[in-house]
């Protein structure tokens, strides 16, 4: 019972043991598992769960939720397919008006939360429809495929043979955010409005700022998430998102983020968006129905909360334990 008190304090135990007691399984009973197209395929997924989930875990940081992640990431993919399709711009300013179109997407939902008195749940569920609306409005549903050449070959691009190019840039954006979380007054704002937002105010903290900026940082990491999906599958298509909200919340919990906000483990979502690619995987090479996908998503988010919650009763008890030893 001590052992698994250990394990369940250790933030990285619930995606660390999964990781490995699912990739031992696929390499035992799937030929293909380990081949070097395989390899490179999960590898090319992994950095887009990464970041979907950084861009979660920083508004979860702050007991909040964002919801419209997906609707965010395909509303900024249509401004980069107009800019660069439409507008022939070139790349890097394509990308850069994505960027500035995923934060300002952030911005409005933060200002929305903080200054409207509407239940941020509800705002985040609203945006979500009317980005992804505005996003159909203005494509007609039509996708954007006439992208630069060498844009669509850097999603595919090889290093050492086995590792895609766009896994280094989810390693920089994760290097990113730990030093923002870690280092800097933002982060521990962050985190100490999402533990205790009166205290947090009493403290000198700029409540409202603070949050409409992590809100603009989560919609900034959601556009370049797109950017992403888009330079791999070549085309901006407007099921970009479709299946991210879910895997957002997912990959951060099981990384030792609390979804009440206050505590989050940077480290946490690439090992977990390394945990839902080899699910997905597993999925396939077990020939099991797609349709199971959202299903075992679903249930490994139950089993999230439930390590969440019991994450969250240990540190109460250890906190009050603190407490009644200093009396």
């Amino acid at each position: 019972m001590k052992r698994i008190k250990q394990l369940l304090q250790a933030d990285l135990s619930s995606v660390i043991i999964p990781i490995i007691t699912i990739f031992g399984l696929l390499a035992i009973t799937s030929e293909g598992f380990l081949s070097s197209y395989n390899m490179f395929s999960i590898f090319q997924s992994v950095p887009i769960f990464v970041i979907v989930g950084l861009a979660q875990m920083i508004v979860l940081s702050l007991g909040q939720m964002n919801l419209a992640v997906g609707s965010i990431g395909v509303l900024s993919s249509v401004v980069f397919g107009i800019a660069m399709q439409n507008l022939g711009m070139p790349t890097s300013v394509s990308i850069l008006l994505a960027c500035i179109a995923g934060v300002l997407q952030g911005l409005i939902q933060g200002v929305m939360v903080t200054k409207s008195g509407i239940n941020p749940f509800i705002i985040s569920l609203a945006l979500l429809s009317l980005y992804k609306g505005l996003a159909l409005v203005i494509t007609k549903g039509q996708p954007f495929s006439e992208l630069n050449a060498g844009f669509s070959a850097f999603g595919n691009l090889k290093i050492v043979g086995l590792f895609p190019a766009t896994i280094f840039i989810a390693a920089l954006v994760s290097g990113i955010m730990y030093v923002l979380i870690r280092y800097r007054k933002l982060g521990k704002r962050l985190l100490a409005c999402g533990a205790n937002g009166v205290a947090a105010i009493y403290s000198g903290v700029n409540y409202d700022k603070t949050v409409i900026i992590g809100h603009a940082i989560s919609g900034g990491l959601c556009a370049i998430a797109a950017i992403l999906q888009v330079s791999r599958f070549g085309s901006v298509q407007l099921s970009i998102g479709d299946d991210w909200m879910l895997t957002s919340f997912v990959v951060p919990v099981l990384g030792g983020t609390l979804l009440s906000g206050g505590k989050v483990n940077v480290i946490g979502p690439f090992l977990g968006g390394f945990l839902m690619v080899l699910i997905n995987n597993a999925i396939v090479l077990w020939g099991v129905s797609s349709y199971a996908t959202n299903a075992a998503v679903g249930l490994i988010l139950l089993l999230a909360y439930e390590v969440d919650r019991m994450r969250k009763k240990m540190m109460n008890n250890q906190a009050k334990s603190a407490v009644e030893k200093e009396a």
